[in-house]
């Protein structure tokens, strides 16, 4: 949570202008104590070393927004590779390391009897999917429609098909 704080108080101080920096370093100090705390303790979940990775990346995001904050950039990259190779390691079931078709077996069982999608919002984007060819000048704009119309008529069969089609992408 600290971690997400953290980052939160320095995009704030970055787009508004206000003085956040105390607020934001404290959050990161709190992240890096229970972060190490939390390394040193044996017997960890996938869970824990989610969280851990999770707190690293976001220490390493926040550190783009500091006006100092090149150096601390390295030592957080430098970081999360340290704490990938550690964790790996362990063989812990993290969703960090899943590969491509592992994160559908990793949610089988949250994707049961997923709620029915209201048929009026599918119609909506629908309908907004429609004006968008109009304002696509990239080839990317086009793929990416292409995508999203998919999405839409899945979603249309049911909200598990909408899901498959996201992770078989």
């Amino acid at each position: 949570m600290h971690a997400i704080l953290g980052v939160a108080a320095s995009h704030l101080e970055l787009t508004t202008g206000q003085d956040l920096r105390s607020i934001a370093i404290h959050h990161r100090v709190l992240t890096i104590k229970g972060s190490n705390e939390a390394i040193s303790k044996p017997n960890r979940t996938g869970a824990d070393g989610d969280a851990l990775l999770a707190s690293c990346y976001a220490l390493t995001f926040q550190s783009t927004y500091m006006s100092d904050g090149l150096p601390e950039f390295f030592h957080m990259v430098r970081g999360c590779s340290l704490l990938s190779g550690q964790l790996k390691s362990e063989r812990l079931p993290m969703a960090f390391f899943l590969e491509e078709r592992d994160h559908f077996e990793f949610m089988r069982d949250k994707l049961t009897d997923l709620p029915v999608i209201n048929s009026e919002l599918i119609n909506g984007a629908e309908r907004s999917l429609k004006d968008l060819p109009a304002l696509f000048d990239r080839p990317g704009h086009v793929e990416f429609f292409k995508f999203l119309t998919e999405l839409v008529n899945a979603v249309k069969i049911s909200s598990l098909k909408g899901k498959i089609s996201i992770l078989w992408k």
